[in-house]
């Protein structure tokens, strides 16, 4: 769903499952969900998971269900609290790319200036980029 917040985790062990993944990254705050897609073949993980920070959006769009599903508005997580996890993942698993799948990644222009002002305050020096929308 578009309206999702969640963390791309490249590099991921074979063995690691969603039961690991959230033991691991329950400490860094809250985790609303894990994603871990499978190979189809081999009923193997690709190696990657998404661990999702936040829900909602700020429009009112008739169609949409999120105002039944959320209820209004956004919840965000703590930027210290991701940037913490991305650093665990940069140091630990050596990943160098984070890519944040939420097409309402900008809708507040405070909170990404706040997660970056905390990856440079935490000398992370990985890529990322982000899905978003320009309304």
């Amino acid at each position: 769903m578009a309206n999702k917040r969640m963390l791309y985790v490249g590099g991921l062990a074979n063995e690691v499952d969603e039961k690991i993944l959230k033991e691991v990254f329950l400490p860094f705050g809250e985790i609303m969900d894990t994603q871990i897609p499978l190979d189809y073949e081999t009923e193997k993980h690709r190696g990657f998971a998404f661990i999702e920070y936040g829900r909602g959006c700020k429009w009112h769009c008739k169609y949409c269900c999120k105002d039944v599903i959320w209820n209004d508005g956004i919840v965000y997580r703590d930027s210290e609290d991701v940037v913490e996890e991305m650093l665990f993942l940069h140091k630990e698993n050596n990943v160098n790319l984070f890519y944040f799948t939420d097409l309402n990644f900008t809708s507040s222009p405070q909170k990404v200036f706040e997660l970056c002002q905390s990856m440079k305050k935490r000398h992370l020096n990985s890529n990322w980029f982000c899905m978003s929308n320009i309304a």
